[in-house]
């Protein structure tokens, strides 16, 4: 045994044709496995593939109705899983990565894991992080539609504690009807988008998504309709957010919210598009100050967005908020808002430092 795991080579690989080796499972070194075989690994242990570095499960792959859970094989690099893979339904099946020390890639494609309520990437132990089980995890590429069509009444998505990761992107129509995702102790990410169709599963308790868990976020982008019924976004107090786009119908259920925009000393544009935050009481971008050092009281932000005026019916934000303010914001040169947007205003304001405004 030590002399295998002194190699770096890949010695033992299990792949389709090489199920009838005699060479015992905790040798293997690599996986690679198609659709053909999925039925013998019902009840298959991963966890006996201690000295293997990469698994790759082609198209179609399933193991039944199972969970599939990947814990405790300190080599696993690479995860690769094809399209349509673990589709079969089952009662709460989940999906879990834990103690995987040195895995740095994770790639699932298109329709995979549709019915599955559970999606757990957990790099920590307990819940104050004590030992980062997933430290070296940098790519996490999730395809569309994946975690789709779980009919559960509760469906999670958790990713905590993932050190290296700088990138996450939920792709058109993944994790559609999911009703609640926790992401923590993401100290690396600057990028963070939904694209259409994700997590418009219902609750009923408010949802905030807070940008501020991600010190180092730069951009955030929100496509229609997602996060249909989170009731609103923090992002103020950020040092390094740059750019935040969000499309129509997002934040729809934004009711007795005020956005605001407050200390964001780095960002230079705002979008929000029709149909989004209508119900929300007020839209505020305001420098406070108290909360900035001097170099930093003056925002970069140079465009804001509100509405638009490109659809047939002239999709209107903010309908219901009855105050638009904005505050000692000397770089910016572009107010837009669409045609319909705060119908029910009584207070529009550009205050100190906003002289630059067409």
């Amino acid at each position: 045994m030590f002399f295998i795991t002194t190699l770096d080579r890949d010695l033992f690989p299990l792949t389709d044709n090489g199920l009838d080796d005699p060479i015992p499972v905790e040798y293997r070194t690599s996986v690679s496995l198609s659709k053909n075989c999925r039925f013998l690994f019902s009840a298959f242990k991963w966890s006996s593939l201690v000295l293997v570095k990469s698994i790759t499960l082609g198209d179609s792959f399933d193991t039944g109705t199972a969970d599939f859970c990947l814990s405790g094989l300190e080599r696993l690099e690479s995860l690769d899983i094809g399209t349509n893979a673990f589709y079969r339904e089952g009662k709460s099946r989940k999906f879990v990565l834990a103690q995987l020390p040195s895995l740095r890639s994770v790639v699932i494609g298109r329709s995979s894991f549709l019915h599955f309520s559970v999606c757990r990437l957990n790099g920590t132990v307990g819940i104050v992080p004590s030992r980062v089980e997933l430290p070296s995890l940098e790519m996490l590429c999730i395809g569309s539609y994946c975690f789709s069509k779980s009919e559960a009444d509760a469906c999670l998505l958790e990713l905590n504690s993932l050190p290296r990761l700088q990138k996450l992107d939920f792709i058109a129509h993944s994790f559609h009807h999911f009703n609640d995702f926790c992401l923590q102790f993401l100290p690396q990410l600057k990028t963070l988008s939904f694209a259409t169709n994700c997590f418009n599963g219902k609750w009923d308790t408010a949802r905030t998504l807070d940008l501020t868990l991600f010190p180092r976020l730069e951009t955030f982008s929100c496509v229609s309709p997602s996060l249909f019924y989170y009731t609103g976004v923090s992002f103020s107090n950020h040092p390094t957010l740059r750019e935040v786009t969000i499309d129509s119908n997002c934040f729809n259920k934004a009711i007795d919210w005020d956005f605001a925009a407050v200390n964001v000393p780095q960002l230079t544009a705002l979008q929000v598009n029709g149909d989004s935050f209508y119900a929300c009481r007020s839209f505020t971008i305001k420098s406070a100050r108290v909360f900035l050092p001097p170099i930093l009281d003056a925002p970069a932000l140079s465009s804001v967005t509100l509405g638009t005026n490109t659809s047939p019916n002239y999709a209107a934000s903010f309908t219901s908020a009855t105050s638009l303010v904005v505050d000692n914001a000397p770089a910016l040169t572009t107010l837009r808002v669409a045609s319909n947007s705060f119908p029910n205003g009584k207070e529009f304001v550009l205050q100190s430092g906003c002289r630059g405004v067409e």
